[in-house]
């Protein structure tokens, strides 16, 4: 999974994020920190291919809103 910030300025940046999965087999995603004031949209880019993945997408999601 790739997430990307596009600036008002058209930068863009790669927003780092740490994913692991707990000893139960519970997803969990942590951005690290990183200032949005400046962000006009952020680009989530996934390959889903089991449910992990997809589990990982809609907490980075949840997670950026």
């Amino acid at each position: 999974m790739k997430v990307t910030s596009y600036e008002f300025s058209g930068n863009k940046k790669d927003v780092q994020y740490e994913a692991f999965t707990f000893s139960g087999g519970e997803e969990h995603i942590r951005f690290k920190a990183f200032d949005f004031r400046d962000c006009e949209k952020v680009q989530i880019t996934a390959r889903v291919t089991n449910a992990s993945h997809i589990m990982r997408l809609l907490m980075a999601v949840d997670a950026l809103k």
